[in-house]
């Protein structure tokens, strides 16, 4: 979230594949929240974490990321944070 913050804040989008596009992280976190989040978390927010990651993997696949997907990456980390 701070990253893409600041990417917007500076209008740096060209570094935005550089630092934000990690498929790897956002794998992992998927793959422990459907194994177990359903532990540890309600269901709703689960359900919040698994829809933000599947959303984030898709971002994240693409060869390059533009303004707008930095954009959903720092609304959608928000939402994440204000689960918390």
């Amino acid at each position: 979230n701070l990253v893409s913050s600041a990417i917007i804040k500076e209008e740096k989008f060209d570094t935005a594949s550089q630092l934000l596009r990690q498929p790897r992280v956002v794998e992992y976190f998927l793959k422990y929240v459907e194994r177990e989040g359903r532990e540890k978390a309600p269901d709703e927010v689960v359900k919040k974490l698994t829809e933000v990651l599947k959303s984030l993997q898709a971002i994240a696949s693409k060869e390059k990321l533009g303004s707008d997907d930095v954009k959903s990456i720092q609304k959608s980390t928000s939402e994440v944070l204000s689960l918390l």
